[in-house]
Protein backbone atom coordinates (compact mmCIF):
# COMPACT_ATOMS: atom_id res chain seq x y z
CA UNK A 1 0.00 0.00 0.00
CA UNK A 2 2.92 2.54 0.90
CA UNK A 3 4.52 1.19 -2.62
CA UNK A 4 1.37 2.28 -4.41
CA UNK A 5 1.19 5.55 -2.60
CA UNK A 6 4.69 6.43 -3.88
CA UNK A 7 4.21 5.36 -7.60
CA UNK A 8 0.82 7.21 -7.38
CA UNK A 9 2.48 10.69 -6.35
CA UNK A 10 5.21 12.64 -7.93
CA UNK A 11 7.10 13.88 -4.82
CA UNK A 12 10.82 13.95 -4.00
CA UNK A 13 11.51 10.76 -2.52
CA UNK A 14 14.51 9.19 -1.26
CA UNK A 15 17.02 8.10 -3.54
CA UNK A 16 16.46 4.64 -3.30
CA UNK A 17 12.82 4.80 -3.17
CA UNK A 18 13.12 7.53 -6.16
CA UNK A 19 14.74 5.49 -8.49
CA UNK A 20 12.32 2.49 -8.17
CA UNK A 21 9.64 4.44 -8.48
CA UNK A 22 10.75 6.54 -11.45
CA UNK A 23 11.58 2.46 -13.36
CA UNK A 24 8.01 1.58 -12.63
CA UNK A 25 6.59 5.40 -14.12
CA UNK A 26 8.85 4.82 -17.15
CA UNK A 27 7.24 1.22 -18.09
CA UNK A 28 3.45 1.94 -16.67
CA UNK A 29 1.04 4.41 -15.98
CA UNK A 30 0.81 5.30 -12.07
CA UNK A 31 -3.07 5.37 -12.87
CA UNK A 32 -3.18 1.80 -14.28
CA UNK A 33 -2.35 0.67 -10.63
CA UNK A 34 -4.68 -0.21 -7.40
CA UNK A 35 -4.33 -1.54 -4.65
CA UNK A 36 -5.96 -5.38 -3.38
CA UNK A 37 -6.61 -6.04 -0.29
CA UNK A 38 -4.37 -9.34 0.41
CA UNK A 39 -7.73 -11.88 1.01
CA UNK A 40 -8.38 -11.12 -2.66
CA UNK A 41 -4.87 -10.99 -3.75
CA UNK A 42 -3.38 -14.55 -4.53
CA UNK A 43 0.41 -13.44 -4.90
CA UNK A 44 0.19 -13.04 -1.23
CA UNK A 45 -0.40 -16.55 -0.37
CA UNK A 46 2.76 -17.11 -0.05
CA UNK A 47 3.94 -14.66 2.30
CA UNK A 48 0.92 -15.95 4.65
CA UNK A 49 3.13 -18.86 5.29
CA UNK A 50 0.95 -21.29 3.19
CA UNK A 51 1.77 -24.95 2.81
CA UNK A 52 2.28 -26.35 -0.80
CA UNK A 53 -0.82 -28.30 -0.31
CA UNK A 54 -3.07 -24.96 0.56
CA UNK A 55 -1.57 -23.61 -2.41
CA UNK A 56 -2.34 -26.72 -4.90
CA UNK A 57 -6.23 -26.01 -3.71
CA UNK A 58 -5.86 -22.10 -3.71
CA UNK A 59 -6.21 -18.95 -6.29
CA UNK A 60 -2.57 -19.73 -6.80
CA UNK A 61 -3.08 -21.39 -9.90
CA UNK A 62 -5.93 -20.24 -11.04
CA UNK A 63 -7.27 -16.03 -11.11
CA UNK A 64 -9.20 -14.87 -9.25
CA UNK A 65 -13.02 -14.12 -10.72
CA UNK A 66 -13.16 -10.45 -10.59
CA UNK A 67 -9.73 -10.57 -12.60
CA UNK A 68 -12.10 -11.79 -15.64
CA UNK A 69 -14.15 -9.01 -14.85
CA UNK A 70 -14.12 -5.77 -16.92
CA UNK A 71 -12.06 -3.05 -15.25
CA UNK A 72 -14.61 -1.20 -13.90
CA UNK A 73 -15.98 -3.95 -12.16
CA UNK A 74 -12.71 -4.80 -10.34
CA UNK A 75 -12.90 -4.79 -6.28
CA UNK A 76 -12.04 -1.30 -5.13
CA UNK A 77 -9.89 -0.87 -1.74
CA UNK A 78 -9.66 2.49 -0.16
CA UNK A 79 -7.28 2.02 2.28
CA UNK A 80 -4.98 4.70 4.10
CA UNK A 81 -0.87 4.25 4.10
CA UNK A 82 1.10 4.77 6.90
CA UNK A 83 2.27 8.10 6.39
CA UNK A 84 5.11 7.25 9.07
CA UNK A 85 6.17 5.06 6.44
CA UNK A 86 5.64 6.59 3.33
CA UNK A 87 7.26 10.34 4.80
CA UNK A 88 10.30 8.46 5.78
CA UNK A 89 11.03 7.94 2.24
CA UNK A 90 11.08 12.11 1.44
CA UNK A 91 13.56 13.51 0.58
CA UNK A 92 15.08 15.71 3.08
CA UNK A 93 15.90 19.51 2.79
CA UNK A 94 18.28 21.77 4.55
CA UNK A 95 17.66 25.60 4.22
CA UNK A 96 20.19 27.65 4.95
CA UNK A 97 20.22 31.46 5.50
CA UNK A 98 22.95 33.98 5.93
CA UNK A 99 23.12 37.41 6.02
CA UNK A 100 26.33 39.69 5.03
CA UNK A 101 26.86 43.46 5.54
CA UNK A 102 29.25 45.38 3.57
CA UNK A 103 28.95 48.39 6.13
CA UNK A 104 32.80 49.06 7.15
CA UNK A 105 33.39 51.65 9.51
CA UNK A 106 34.29 54.95 8.05
CA UNK A 107 38.20 55.19 7.97
CA UNK A 108 38.30 51.27 7.03
CA UNK A 109 37.50 52.05 3.83
CA UNK A 110 39.44 54.70 2.92
CA UNK A 111 42.97 52.82 4.08
CA UNK A 112 44.79 50.23 2.03
CA UNK A 113 46.33 47.77 4.17
CA UNK A 114 45.45 46.02 7.27
CA UNK A 115 49.15 47.22 8.87
CA UNK A 116 48.32 51.39 7.73
CA UNK A 117 44.87 50.41 9.62
CA UNK A 118 46.70 49.22 12.94
CA UNK A 119 49.19 52.35 12.56
CA UNK A 120 46.68 54.43 12.09
CA UNK A 121 44.45 53.28 14.86
CA UNK A 122 47.76 52.92 17.34
CA UNK A 123 48.26 56.85 16.94
CA UNK A 124 44.87 57.76 17.38
CA UNK A 125 45.13 55.76 20.38
CA UNK A 126 48.03 57.36 21.61
CA UNK A 127 47.07 60.67 20.94
CA UNK A 128 43.90 60.30 22.70
CA UNK A 129 45.82 58.95 26.01
CA UNK A 130 48.27 61.78 25.53
CA UNK A 131 45.74 64.26 25.35
CA UNK A 132 44.54 63.17 28.60
CA UNK A 133 47.95 62.31 30.51
CA UNK A 134 50.29 64.99 32.03
CA UNK A 135 53.16 66.34 29.96
CA UNK A 136 55.96 64.03 31.96
CA UNK A 137 53.05 61.11 31.24
CA UNK A 138 53.03 61.29 27.62
CA UNK A 139 54.07 58.88 25.27
CA UNK A 140 56.39 59.13 22.20
CA UNK A 141 59.27 57.79 19.89
CA UNK A 142 58.36 54.28 17.63
CA UNK A 143 55.08 52.40 18.74
CA UNK A 144 55.84 49.57 20.52
CA UNK A 145 54.23 45.98 20.77
CA UNK A 146 51.10 46.49 23.49
CA UNK A 147 50.11 49.33 21.38
CA UNK A 148 50.05 47.76 18.00
CA UNK A 149 48.30 44.44 19.69
CA UNK A 150 45.34 46.51 21.22
CA UNK A 151 44.74 48.35 18.18
CA UNK A 152 44.73 45.27 16.21
CA UNK A 153 42.05 43.75 18.90
CA UNK A 154 39.96 46.71 18.40
CA UNK A 155 39.91 46.68 14.82
CA UNK A 156 39.18 43.22 14.58
CA UNK A 157 36.09 43.67 17.27
CA UNK A 158 35.42 46.41 15.17
CA UNK A 159 34.47 44.16 11.84
CA UNK A 160 32.86 41.59 14.08
CA UNK A 161 30.41 43.17 15.60
CA UNK A 162 29.24 44.52 11.87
Amino acid sequence: MNALYWIKRNENWATFVYNRVLEIRKLTNPEDWRHISGTLNPADLPSRGSNAEELVKSLWWESPNWLRMPIEDWPVSETIPDFDVVNSEKRKSIVSVTNTTTEQLEYFSKVSSFRKMTRITVWIFRFYKNAKAQKKERKGGTLDLEEVEAAEKFILKQVQSQ
